[in-house]
């Protein structure tokens, strides 16, 4: 079971990755726009980064096109969405 933390920790990885960056540059460029519900997240980036997230976690995951846009808008609104799920709530 992974908790809030790590959630997040795993999340801003996968981003990361998927963006060719640091996870230092990524916190960064978080605090730069004002925290987790600050930055906006497109639909084909968040596929990306959930797909990384089943391989990190070997647990299927909601997709984009199963999720309402709200659901992934945000870092914050993919945590609010996968942070449960990953915990096992």
């Amino acid at each position: 079971m992974a908790t809030a933390a790590a959630v997040r920790e795993a999340l801003i990885r996968a981003i990361a990755e998927t963006r060719a960056s640091s996870v230092p540059e990524i916190e960064q460029s978080i605090r730069d726009a004002g925290g987790d519900d600050a930055v906006t997240i497109k639909s084909k980036f968040a596929e990306a980064v959930i797909a990384r997230l089943e391989t990190m976690f070997s647990r299927q995951l909601p997709a984009p096109a199963d999720l309402d846009r709200t659901q992934f808008a945000t870092i914050g609104a993919l945590l609010f969405l996968l942070t449960p799920i990953l915990q096992g709530v």
